[in-house]
């Protein structure tokens, strides 16, 4: 095979994660032994069994050259959705990440990386958290990204969406990976966060277009969350949490473990709790994570902020009764209108209303929770 038809290293790099049973491990093998991808798609049949730990099913499958069309398929799909990728010869690809066992061989991103996602911390936790830690991972993740950290998470359900909305709403740089492929939205709801994430940072997997989101692919998903970070913050987790993969991965990768203390006997307050007898770190507040990681953090300014006071938002005295009405324990929208006195036909409208200015938020069940925003008072009916 020549230089021609891989079209440049990027293709390359593509060509060998398409080769059929070769992972990060065994592609460094392969990088190790023959100095480049290129040069590892060259090799042989006989100098490809010289190299240790590669198996004759792995050396049989450079064979069939199936991986080539199938780079070239890949390439010209990202090249359509406007996708960019990452190798690790690439200036942009990330330092920590080369530095653990098993970095992507390639990450397919929307948006970008900079130099100072070097700060970077994971937030992550339950997808069915409460309101309560919702609440928390977001303040977590709007002050760290207002000191000027770069908040990585999952984007999935619950905590992990959370984190990234609180660093977008600080105007901070947030990194979401997606244990599917680049063009998959999942969960289906997410499609403005996933725009929001990679105009604030980036949207990143190593998965193929069109992957979709395996229970198989998560924990591999998670070494890419701890492997971005200098420290990993876990905020609400059952004992056999996807989160507590993921401190565990970063402790192998030598990261900082935070956990947030939850109410005893909760059961997603069991994860954070044993996190902290293993010897995590207890934090309550966001500068607690700050303070333990700015040494970390070098060549990347960083500063202090203080909490950003609740918004300002302004509300007709309709719904001024209904955000009066809620409070951070889920409240159904029936028993809204019971409590009123108003048809759902009202009340339905209104909280719709609310949602949109940030006042509320919408739960599973049709369940509603109050933000903390300050209401003024506007104009309308009642």
């Amino acid at each position: 095979m020549d230089q021609e038809n891989l079209s440049g290293k990027k293709l390359a790099w593509l060509a060998l994660r398409s080769v059929d049973g070769i992972g990060p491990v065994s592609a460094r093998r392969l990088i190790d032994a023959f100095g480049s991808p290129e040069a590892a798609l060259r090799a042989g049949p006989a100098l490809l069994r010289r190299v240790e730990g590669l198996s004759a099913r792995q050396v049989d499958s450079f064979a069939s050259h199936g991986w080539l069309e199938e780079a070239r398929q890949e390439w010209s799909k990202l090249r359509d959705l406007g996708a960019e990728i990452s190798t690790p010869d690439d200036s942009d690809y990330p330092a920590r990440l080369r530095e653990i066992p098993d970095p992507p061989l390639v990450l397919t991103r929307r948006g970008a990386f900079l130099p100072r996602d070097a700060a970077a911390v994971a937030i992550v936790g339950a997808r069915r958290a409460s309101p309560f830690g919702l609440s928390l991972a977001e303040q977590f993740g709007r002050e760290l990204a207002a000191m000027g950290f770069t908040v990585v998470s999952g984007l999935a359900r619950g905590i992990d969406a959370a984190a990234h909305r609180g660093a977008v709403s600080a105007g901070g740089r947030t990194i979401g990976v997606l244990g599917c492929g680049i063009d998959v939205v999942y969960p289906r709801e997410h499609g403005p966060l996933l725009a929001a994430v990679a105009a604030h940072g980036a949207v990143v997997t190593e998965l193929p277009c069109g992957t979709p989101p395996d229970p198989a692919n998560f924990p591999q998903r998670n070494r890419i969350i701890s492997g971005l970070s200098m420290g990993v913050v876990v905020v609400e987790a059952a004992p056999d949490s996807g989160s507590l993969i993921t401190a565990r991965l970063a402790l192998e990768q030598g990261r900082e473990v935070f956990a947030v203390p939850g109410r005893p006997g909760m059961p997603l307050s069991k994860g954070p709790h044993a996190l902290i007898r293993q010897g995590a770190v207890l934090v309550e507040s966001a500068s607690e994570v700050a303070d333990a990681l700015r040494p970390q953090a070098e060549g990347v300014t960083l500063h202090a902020s203080p909490p950003r006071p609740p918004a300002t938002v302004s509300l007709t005295p309709a719904e001024r009764g209904v955000y009066a009405s809620l409070s951070a324990d889920p409240k159904h929208i029936d028993r809204v209108s019971a409590e009123l006195g108003r048809p759902i036909r009202e009340v339905a409208p209104i909280l719709t209303m609310l949602e949109m200015k940030g006042a509320v938020r919408q739960m599973d069940g049709k369940r509603f929770v109050s933000l903390p925003v300050i209401p003024a008072g506007e104009t309308g009916s009642s």
